[in-house]
């Protein structure tokens, strides 16, 4: 305010910087508690058509007698694929670390 800023420029400028990485992470650990959601699911949710992935590969493995291994590691790299890209994708958010304000 001193050098002429407004409360959205400040706001802007020192402050979102240095709370991005945080809420960066916090993204990456709600999506994945999301991702990954088994117990929910696997009480509730008796119709195949709405199993999520995670049920849908403990359906598959079952007793381990008849594994598809094919299947079953196609669903493992689809089930991984979307918090791989979301991870790359949010990496350099959460790398930035400040210790102090920032200077341009």
């Amino acid at each position: 305010m001193v050098d002429g800023c407004t409360r959205w420029k400040a706001w802007r400028t020192v402050i979102l910087p240095l709370v991005l990485p945080g809420i960066g992470a916090i993204s990456i650990f709600s999506f994945l508690s999301g991702w990954s959601e088994f117990l929910l699911v696997f009480t509730y949710v008796k119709d195949e058509a709405y199993y999520t992935l995670p049920v849908l590969i403990y359906y598959m493995i079952g007793e381990y007698k008849f594994i598809d291994w094919g299947m079953l590691a196609a669903l493992g790299l689809f089930y991984a694929i979307p918090t791989i890209i979301f991870f790359s994708t949010s990496q350099k958010l959460l790398l930035r670390i400040y210790v102090g304000g920032i200077k341009r």
